[in-house]
């Protein structure tokens, strides 16, 4: 992810985010995220969605 828009993300949410990565925990659409990595993954479920 890139760090810049990562800035303006909470930083306690967001270690905790990235520890739940770690760990391997799956990450629930209702969970919160980065902005950025929620947009990324919207795009690939699109992408996804168009390739069938």
């Amino acid at each position: 992810m890139k760090t810049d828009s990562l800035l303006n993300e909470d930083p306690q949410k967001l270690a905790e985010f990235e520890a739940r990565i770690a760990r391997g925990e799956k990450i629930e659409p209702g969970d919160w995220m980065p902005e950025l990595y929620r947009k990324q993954l919207i795009r690939m479920i699109e992408q996804h969605g168009h390739s069938e």
